[in-house]
């Protein structure tokens, strides 16, 4: 069977940010990773400050720039920038409180990745920074592949942080299919090993974590043990329509009081407009269901599931976009993350209910 695996999108730069493929092999250092994956910044967090204009006496417009301060005269919070090596400064999205404790997040990261990969866990396989350089993510690839029924799942651990706040420092567990790069977290978000920025939890080790990491790995097999039920499971009738009604809703009813007008008349053109907006949604899941990648598991369970993954990582807008689809995956967008979560349970409930 030859292979189908499409160039990564994750070596690619898009609106989320960039993670940049590692020579995990070859990696020397901490410093040596940061250097390749762009990550080789620091972060300062910077007081607010105003502009007072004066205009001098020769007419000539100045300013001076005072501290944005509460009422008591305290800084109520600073703006996190990315500092980098050649001076160069780039502010982050959102400020942080006065108590935020997260600026050391990085060199705990790279120090952990660097202790899993010399301790031959993982291997470094990509890793860069998003959301204008307030968060960074670190993908490791293992040595293991999961095997399910001629399909193969490359296994990787990530760790990821947030600088402004956004999110905890967490690790997790994930895979890629083989054959169409599909990415997937496979640990639930409450699982994951977690570490929140504020003080009383802001000064974890590294060794802490390195302890944590055994724990997520039965969660991990569990993921891989209902997809291979999903394999062996061929569809019964009803199973498809079934699946399409939960992704995309059943076909719209004209008798449904969503497409009257004001008056209660029915309104062609409300209708017309579901009708087409599900008709593309279905032909594009289709179409990946029928794909190359998805031929030799057609007819099955995952074969639902594995369209619908397909489905969200390479969708496009109505110019032709790609919406990066896969590194919203990875980075843990709530909305894709979510659509993955309840395409996995629904697949899952499948083979339980009957149908």
């Amino acid at each position: 069977m030859s292979a189908y695996a499409p160039t990564s999108p994750l070596s690619h730069r898009n609106h989320l940010g960039t993670l940049r493929k590692i020579d995990g092999e070859n990696l020397t250092s901490a410093d040596d990773l940061a250097t390749q994956a762009g990550l080789d910044y620091t972060v300062s967090m910077e007081m607010p400050y105003r502009c007072v204009p004066e205009i001098s006496t020769d007419g000539t417009m100045r300013g001076t720039f005072l501290p944005m301060t509460n009422r008591k005269g305290d800084v109520p919070g600073y703006w996190p920038h990315a500092i980098f090596p050649d001076g160069k400064a780039v502010a982050m999205h959102q400020a942080v409180g006065a108590n935020y404790t997260g600026d050391a997040e990085m060199e705990k990261m790279l120090d952990l990745a660097m202790r899993i990969q010399n301790a031959r866990i993982a291997t470094v396989e990509y890793a860069g920074q998003y959301k204008e350089y307030s968060a960074a993510v670190i993908q490791m690839r293992f040595d293991r592949e999961t095997q399910i029924i001629g399909d193969r799942y490359v296994n990787w651990l990530q760790m990821g942080t947030s600088f402004v706040g956004e999110s905890a420092f967490y690790v997790s567990m994930g895979a890629r299919r083989y054959w169409c790069s599909n990415e997937r977290r496979t640990i639930n978000a409450e699982r994951v090993a977690k570490r929140q920025h504020r003080r009383i939890e802001g000064a974890w080790t590294v060794d802490d974590i390195v302890k944590e990491i055994s724990m997520l790995t039965r969660e991990h097999d569990d993921y891989f043990s209902a997809l291979t039920k999903m394999h062996a499971t061929p569809l019964q009738p009803g199973m498809m329509q079934d699946y399409v009604n939960h992704l995309f809703g059943k076909y719209p009813d004209p008798n449904a009081p969503a497409y009257r007008d004001a008056s209660g008349a029915f309104s062609t053109r409300k209708f017309e407009t579901a009708v087409t907006r599900r008709e593309n949604k279905l032909e594009d899941w289709t179409r990946n269901y029928r794909s190359a990648a998805n031929h030799h598991i057609e007819g099955t369970v995952a074969g639902l599931y594995e369209a619908t993954i397909q489905t969200l990582q390479y969708a496009t807008d109505t110019k032709g976009n790609s919406k990066n689809g896969a590194m919203a995956a990875i980075v843990g967008k709530p909305s894709t993350v979510n659509k993955e979560r309840v395409a996995f349970a629904h697949a899952r409930s499948l083979m339980t209910a009957g149908v």
